[in-house]
């Protein structure tokens, strides 16, 4: 997996999107989806550019994983006539490296607060589901990946359930709803 970590280095040089947007003749568009890391490639002259601007090597501007992770939800689908108070179910992270796939299971207690027959508050508390002996061993792989993640690719692993939550609730939810979410140890 490879992440860009143009956020992290605007951050750092306490600048933004705009003004290096202005200074480097790259569009917008291409320096914000950089930061979100929702592009499907990058043109060479932008990565040069943007190492010139900064004063940095490519392994600073782009950050690598040799796992790579995707999130599904596992989510039963909320009927919510009857305004339930919980929810439970789960997400799983799949994770690949070295040829292998391992699917892990994150299990989930939603708890849902209502304000005018629409959500306004979600608290989630997750955690690593070691139930049975393979789920063990797979959890055992999610735990020592997450120990050797760099802090941008937990954070990244972290949006990624968020968006998954936020997804299965999205049409039950009020405006300026808020969603916490308790992550296992591993995660942070």
């Amino acid at each position: 997996m490879i992440l860009c970590n143009l956020q992290s280095i605007l951050t750092e040089h306490h600048t933004n999107v705009s003004k290096v947007s202005r200074d480097t003749g790259i569009s917008r568009t291409t320096l914000t989806s950089l930061c979100s890391n929702n592009c499907q490639g990058v043109q060479l002259d932008t990565v040069n550019t943007l190492c010139k601007y900064f004063d940095i090597g490519i392994e600073k501007l782009f950050l690598f994983s040799k796992y790579d992770f995707y999130v599904r939800s596992d989510m039963p689908y909320l009927e919510i006539e009857n305004f339930p108070q919980s929810d439970q179910g789960g997400y799983r992270v799949i994770i690949e490296y070295s040829g292998r796939k391992v699917e892990c299971d994150i299990s989930c207690i939603v708890y849902l607060h209502y304000k005018n027959n629409y959500i306004n508050w979600i608290e989630v508390d997750l955690e690593l589901w070691d139930d049975d002996n393979y789920q063990v061993e797979e959890n055992r792989v999610l735990r020592k990946a997450l120990s050797e993640l760099q802090a941008p690719f937990k954070a990244w692993l972290r949006k990624e359930i968020e968006s998954k939550i936020y997804y299965d609730y999205d049409e039950f939810l009020i405006d300026g709803y808020e969603l916490t979410i308790n992550y296992p140890q591993e995660f942070k």
